[in-house]
């Protein structure tokens, strides 16, 4: 196959937040494939690039603080270099000034773009908003080949805004389904003595904590079903963010207190999936969550509120593990059912189904697939 390089433009690509994650697995999927030359470019200072995997450090390079005007040239510069060697595609994981530079430099040389839209409201914001800067790049987004959309609803939305419905591809998220898997009993005990997890039983939450993360209604519900859970299970929380002290202020005054633990972000989460029994996804909207599709490749039986990718991943085959976004007694209603024997069979399904669908594998072949089908689309003066 011909050889492709594939430039991802990767803002703080260091940090643990969505679209950096799914970028950094795609990235060390793409590279196994020896038809494809990865070339990872980000704002993050090289000196904390090493934070990242060192296959991934290998091909990346860093263009640091520079004024929108010099970051455009130098990206010029490496894309003129670039597309004389092999067909190249440029594809930015989210829109920043950053981004923005590289995808008007791509354009200039006529290379085929594509531009991440992590959820719906970010399709919105781009084609609505009045800020200046984004009113003033509008013309550059309609040029774009192609918007990665991970779930049919960020379709939905951007098909109301762009003059051509093929520029909006539906590509949901991957996960590894190698690093994340499911624990057999002795080593899920294991791991919640190493964390100090003091419960039999364990529900897990991953994300931030922030107001659209919803976990003020897990806790809301947890304490509202407390009767018909088990004496000994216990909520666990992963993440960072500003709701965190209000969300332990809430759990002493709900009275489960000492049922709740808080754990801060962690680069590598395996061991709490590993110490789980069940994972929430509480949340009041998303694109597609990285931690539902972690726990579901971990075996877990999960539940989730009903609201963009999620509906993508879990409306056909598992709608029982759905509640409406924000509702705590739909939540508490169903949460002890996940603590069930019953359960089990859902989580060992969960894993068949993104092992079949979100593998990091079959996404990056799909990724590729598209790349090639841009680039041959492109007339090349």
């Amino acid at each position: 196959m011909d050889p492709l390089t594939i430039y991802f433009i990767v803002p703080r690509i260091e940090r643990t937040g969505g679209y950096e994650h799914q970028a950094l697995a795609l990235a060390q999927a793409l590279l196994r494939d020896p038809s494809v030359q990865l070339r990872i470019v980000t704002d993050t200072p090289a000196a904390r690039r090493n934070e990242l995997p060192a296959s991934v450090q290998s091909c990346c390079e860093s263009f640091e603080a520079r004024s929108p005007a010099t970051l455009y040239r130098s990206f010029s510069k490496e894309f003129s270099a670039a597309r004389r060697r092999a067909p190249t595609v440029v594809h930015a994981h989210a829109l920043y000034r950053f981004s923005a530079s590289a995808l008007a430099a791509a354009l200039r040389h006529n290379l085929p773009t594509l531009l991440k839209l992590p959820t719906e409201h970010d399709a919105s914001m781009l084609f609505e908003s009045k800020r200046p800067g984004i009113r003033v790049f509008r013309p550059v987004l309609k040029r774009l080949d192609a918007f990665v959309c991970p779930s049919r609803a960020v379709v939905d939305e951007l098909q109301r805004h762009i003059n051509r419905t093929d520029q909006a591809v539906f590509l949901p998220n991957a996960v590894d389904t190698f690093r994340f898997r499911p624990a057999e009993e002795q080593e899920r005990r294991t791991q919640r003595l190493q964390l100090a997890i003091p419960f039999e039983h364990v529900i897990l939450f991953v994300g931030r904590h922030v107001t659209r993360k919803g976990g003020d209604v897990l806790l809301r519900a947890f304490a509202k079903c407390g009767p018909s859970l088990p004496s000994s299970v216990g909520l666990v929380f992963l993440g960072d963010g500003d709701r965190k002290p209000d969300w332990r202020k809430l759990a002493r005054s709900l009275g489960i207190g000492d049922q709740v633990m808080f754990f801060d972000s962690h680069r590598a989460p395996e061991p709490f999936y590993s110490a789980a029994d069940a994972f929430v996804l509480p949340s009041l909207f998303e694109g597609m969550p990285n931690a539902l599709l972690e726990a579901m490749a971990s075996g877990l039986p999960c539940l989730a509120s009903q609201i963009g990718g999620v509906t993508d991943v879990l409306e056909d085959s598992f709608t029982g593990q759905l509640f409406p976004a924000g509702s705590v007694d739909a939540l508490a209603a169903k949460l002890p059912g996940v603590l069930l024997p019953d359960a089990r069979p859902i989580g060992s399904a969960m894993r068949t189904h993104v092992e079949a669908f979100h593998s990091v594998e079959t996404i990056s072949r799909q990724l590729i697939a598209l790349y090639r089908k841009l680039i041959a689309g492109r007339v090349m003066p």
